[in-house]
């Protein structure tokens, strides 16, 4: 159900009862990624009702898409709060699927903190669950998010292992969406490995998908992967173009995680422009956000790349103080 609709039904249903509560919970996860700002402030209504229902189980479900929310503008530490109360509860009442989905999205949002091993270890409990009800979407999303962990880790067998058997099962049960995340996660292996072309390939059909489905979050980062391959091409005027269109959509959508990410990028394409100053001015932004919320990766890379481009431009030490003190 699109988000208009549910926003005509829950105006026109005024009761507090349970049937608002699903309405609302499913207004929150049409949202999420479209508009996770406009999901969480519909979630406090959710949240208030649903502790006053006292109903475990929809307690549990709006906590989990509440923290989904939070996951997607990088308010990391809220989501996994949130996603924990939801599992302890599920875990209590004996829901299997519910639990699975839980540990799942747990294990997303500890890789996106660089806490790969918790991640995987969630991830891998997650699994075993699905297996064992023989859920087939959710077999796919974890091998997916396990995909995405070798990535970060640069293991880039497992990753295309395991995309590859995520796509497998997304075109199985016909869950074009996800499979347009998992062909952007599989151009991330060939953009690593330095195979270009076909990096380019799947992630202009991930982009095409998700323009078409208005899938912000992942629309953002397709168009930022794109970017990345001019940029190692030095394209750089191409990689402009692209990164700035994904900083567009992170502040549209204010993705405090993705306005940190085109920021470092589109510094790193003026210091290759040799701009320094406009450099200079988005690594600091970057670094600024990505201490904000948490990212110890990107705070690492941002000081890495600040540290390449001191090297390489010694004349502007001066300015370098001013981003330690961030």
């Amino acid at each position: 159900m699109d988000t208009e609709t549910l926003e005509k039904k829950i105006k026109a249903y005024t009761k507090k009862d349970t049937v608002r509560l699903e309405l609302l919970n499913d207004l929150i996860l049409a949202y999420s990624k479209s508009n996770p700002n406009k999901s969480i402030e519909i979630a406090e209504e959710a949240l208030v009702l649903a502790e006053l229902l006292d109903d475990k189980a929809l307690l549990a479900k709006t906590c989990h898409a509440t923290g989904t929310s939070h996951k997607h503008i990088g308010n990391f530490d809220e989501a996994v709060r949130l996603i924990e109360k939801a599992l302890a509860i599920n875990r209590a009442s004996l829901n299997d699927k519910a639990t699975a989905a839980n540990l799942l999205e747990l294990g997303d949002i500890l890789r996106n903190k660089s806490e790969y091993a918790r991640s995987k270890e969630y991830l891998e409990e997650s699994l075993k669950i699905f297996q064992e009800i023989n859920d087939v979407d959710g077999i796919a999303r974890v091998f997916n998010l396990i995909g995405n962990v070798g990535l970060a880790i640069s293991d880039y067998s497992a990753a295309m292992e395991y995309y590859n058997k995520a796509i497998k099962q997304f075109e199985k049960i016909g869950n074009l969406l996800q499979m347009a995340g998992t062909l952007s996660n599989l151009g991330g292996v060939y953009y690593f490995t330095g195979d270009y072309p076909k990096a380019l390939e799947q992630f202009h059909k991930a982009l095409r998908i998700n323009e078409k489905e208005g899938n912000k979050i992942w629309e953002l980062a397709n168009l930022g992967n794109i970017g990345n391959i001019y940029y190692e091409l030095s394209d750089y005027q191409k990689a402009l173009e692209y990164f700035e269109k994904a900083l567009e959509i992170s502040v549209e959508t204010n993705s405090r995680y993705g306005i940190a990410y085109c920021n470092s990028n589109i510094g790193s394409v003026y210091a290759a422009m040799l701009e320094n100053t406009k450099a200079l001015e988005y690594y600091q932004k970057d670094l600024q956000i990505s201490s904000e919320i948490g990212n110890k990766l990107e705070i690492a890379t941002v000081n890495l790349n600040i540290g390449k481009f001191i090297l390489n431009n010694p004349c502007m030490l001066n300015q370098l103080n001013i981003i330690i003190d961030l």
